[in-house]
């Protein structure tokens, strides 16, 4: 792992959302002691090669809560491997992207359209 991914991960569990702290205490066992080597474990841009379903990476700029670095990362780090990847980022938009909401819908609907599995 490299230190950007490390460093955005723990700032993402302190600093951004503090709030965040009791739940990881409550659901994931030894998080206090083991913060950083938990979180890597949990984080996709750790394993981007064990992702294999074609995948769409929507996310806001002004995202407070989920750095946009690590979409970013995640989405060069799929590249790379030549994943079936795509990425979508909305200038101003917040972690729900409720400016873009028709545009996310739209992005959504074309994407499930193009890859949905036959029943």
């Amino acid at each position: 792992m490299d230190v950007l991914s490390l460093e955005l991960l723990t700032k993402a569990a302190r600093a951004l959302r503090p709030d965040m702290e009791p739940v990881m205490e409550r659901y994931i066992a030894g998080y206090p002691a083991n913060r950083e080597a938990l979180l890597r474990e949990r984080s996709a841009v750790n394993w981007p090669e064990a992702l294999n379903a074609p995948l769409l990476l929507m996310h806001g700029d002004a995202d407070d809560r989920v750095d946009v670095a690590e979409a970013r990362m995640l989405h060069e780090k799929l590249q790379a491997l030549g994943k079936q990847v795509k990425y979508v980022e909305y200038a101003g938009g917040n972690h729900a992207l409720k400016k873009h909401w028709k545009e996310w819908t739209d992005e959504t609907v074309a994407w499930f359209t193009r890859y949905r599995i036959a029943a």
